[in-house]
């Protein structure tokens, strides 16, 4: 991936980030903002719903008083000082258990003739008795702190006139304590808050469940794409070496023809003679240049194009054991010998039955080929930690450290005629079963490959 793409992706996903974080902030905004005016809302609520109530109380007290007044033919309020219904209902409405209300009777110049606190009656209401009118919920409803009525104690008071013949001769007042009501009301708000808190609470955790979710899709994609042009920079530096390998390894074969061609070319042109033997040897040396070419093209198709591999549990020390007889004898006759130490019982892996033959067969004929003089090869399955681990250990002139860690490039190879992609195909069977291999330098001073495979189950028998 270019410095600029990488730039790019990474100024993407801080937009992103900081796309999902700014409206992450709106909502909380937006949801304490509503919370405010809900709360407001039903602060409003319950103090219109207690003054309707106390005002439907006034009212048809009033409407009561005023059919009685006329009735009786008079305006003197003093008639309801002895009116035993009045104070009747006032105990169905201010009990006195709970002196949160009050309810009074003023006549026209200010004297209170009945109060639900007998102790108010006679005294006299001033003419700036309330402080404010609270106009949000009526022109009617007063605050008040007048001793009076309240006590000198914060009230929300309503106030009916009381009239005869329209005109005006008394007042009634009800009301409630300001401290009662707000400890009401902080009841309500807690309990909505509470409420609403549950609710916010779960929508937030929704929203960072999806902020973190898109985070993590947000970097796995970016991850994604890197990997995935990586890989395909991989790829192409593989076909790279793999075309700058193939040249290499065609130029001198086809540089043996051209020179045997070229040879035969001259003869022809000076009209030379040339002995039966010469002509032999220039045509089984084109051949002989010619298959290896075919060869290194075959074993390039293997490595480019694998057959599908067959995949099954088998069990590696038969197959090892199997692959030593059928190589053993040709050893022999080069002076080489082969012991195994493999276990009793089976050691089971899951791959292509083919590719660990071919596998092994690479490697005990590499072995042999370093070993020009003769020598030994040890191969050992063992068990360690869950996995499978097959060793083969030559005594040769070994590998160099720089060598070793080139060892499975393709087209890499310490042998003068060798194609270098046996071992590399052996890494790819090895790769694709999620194996690994490495290769060592062993006590004795050669090379030891080690295979380290996932050990299998074994299989159901039906």
């Amino acid at each position: 991936m270019s410095r600029l793409s990488k730039r790019s992706l990474s100024r993407s996903a801080i937009a992103a980030y900081l796309c999902i974080c700014a409206a992450l902030l709106l909502l909380l905004g937006l949801t304490m903002w509503g919370t405010y005016r809900d709360v407001q809302f039903l602060r409003v609520t319950l103090l219109e719903g207690e003054i309707d109530r106390l005002r439907s109380h006034a009212e048809r007290t009033v409407g009561r008083i005023e059919r009685d007044l006329e009735t009786r033919s008079t305006t003197e309020l003093e008639v309801f000082r002895k009116y035993e219904w009045l104070h009747r209902r006032w105990q169905c409405v201010i009990p006195q258990e709970e002196p949160r209300l009050y309810a009074a009777v003023v006549n026209a110049d200010g004297s209170v003739l009945l109060h639900s606190d007998p102790e108010r009656v006679h005294q006299r209401l001033s003419r700036d008795w309330y402080n404010r009118i609270l106009s949000e919920v009526g022109e009617d409803v007063f605050e008040t702190r007048d001793s009076v009525l309240t006590r000198g104690d914060r009230a929300y008071d309503v106030r009916v006139p009381i009239k005869l013949d329209a005109r005006e001769v008394g007042e009634y007042h009800v009301g409630f304590d300001v401290d009662w009501f707000e400890n009401r009301i902080a009841q309500k708000e807690a309990s909505f808050l509470r409420r609403r808190s549950v609710l916010v609470g779960g929508v937030l955790l929704v929203v960072l469940l999806a902020t973190t979710s898109l985070y993590y899709i947000a970097t796995h994609s970016i991850a994604l794409r890197r990997a995935a042009d990586m890989a395909a920079l991989e790829r192409a530096t593989e076909v790279g070496k793999l075309a700058a390998g193939l040249a290499h390894e065609i130029r001198n074969p086809l540089h043996a023809i051209r020179l045997n061609l070229h040879s035969f070319r001259r003869a022809c042109d000076q009209q030379l003679q040339l002995s039966e033997d010469e002509v032999t040897t220039m045509l089984e040396q084109s051949a002989r240049e010619i298959d290896r070419i075919e060869q290194l093209m075959q074993q390039l198709v293997r490595f480019a194009a694998p057959e599908e591999p067959r995949n099954e549990v088998i069990d590696l020390a038969s197959e090892i054991q199997n692959v030593v007889d059928f190589i053993e004898q040709e050893l022999l006759d080069k002076n080489v010998e082969i012991e195994t130490h493999l276990p009793n019982g089976p050691v089971r892996a899951y791959m292509d039955r083919g590719r660990l033959r071919q596998i092994m067969l690479n490697l005990l004929q590499n072995a042999q080929q370093s070993m020009e003089d003769g020598g030994q090869i040890d191969v050992e399955l063992v068990r360690r930690r869950g996995k499978a681990e097959i060793t083969v250990i030559d005594n040769g002139p070994g590998i160099s450290e720089m060598d070793r860690q080139r060892i499975f490039e393709p087209f890499f190879s310490t042998k003068p005629d060798g194609t270098g992609l046996g071992l590399a195909l052996v890494k790819r069977f090895i790769d694709d079963v999620d194996g690994a291999i490495h290769c060592e330098r062993s006590p004795a001073g050669g090379v030891t490959f080690r295979i380290s495979l996932r050990e299998a189950a074994a299989p159901r028998t039906a």
